[in-house]
């Protein structure tokens, strides 16, 4: 028997909310993609032509978006936040030796937020309390998980909550 581990089939998942989560984050991760390469090709100051917005401010856009979808998929599959945590300092510790190699000084390392809640208020988010699943408004949802319309602290005391 061979030590490699073994091989199995894989199974595309057909689950919708599975599909729609990662697929909106491929997306935005697509389009940073594009700006990244833009900021490359024209410079960080100049004018993407197609929106009338600096690179950098279509840059900010997009890694706040990205970051947007990386919060919802880690709520999504309830990720190890910590781990995470750990990983993005030991990868920021990583990018500045790097960044050190080239004779600058390296860029300002900064340990990551261990939770989420730390992660939100870092980006200027409060935290917000979970209160319970609101009435699915899926249009198939048959295919809902039934984690598509949170309701949290800030909006069931606004009155904007569906029992």
């Amino acid at each position: 028997m061979s030590a490699d581990p073994k091989m199995n089939p894989w199974t595309p998942t057909t689950d919708l909310a599975e599909l729609r989560r990662l697929g909106k984050t491929m997306e935005e991760l697509g389009e940073l993609h594009a700006v990244l390469a833009r900021c490359i090709i024209q410079g960080i100051d100049e004018i993407d032509p197609s929106s009338g917005k600096t690179n950098r401010q279509r840059l900010q856009e997009e890694i706040a978006d990205v970051r947007a979808q990386i919060i919802c998929t880690t709520r999504h599959y309830n990720l190890d936040r910590a781990f995470m945590a750990r990983r993005i300092d030991k990868k920021v510790d990583q990018m500045a030796e790097w960044e050190a190699l080239f004779g600058g000084p390296p860029p300002n390392a900064r340990k990551a937020p261990t939770t989420l809640d730390e992660e939100m208020a870092a980006a200027g988010f409060p935290p917000r309390k979970f209160v319970r699943w609101g009435e699915c408004k899926c249009v198939l949802t048959q295919y809902c998980d039934a984690r598509c319309n949170p309701i949290y602290e800030d909006t069931a005391t606004a009155g904007n909550a569906h029992a």
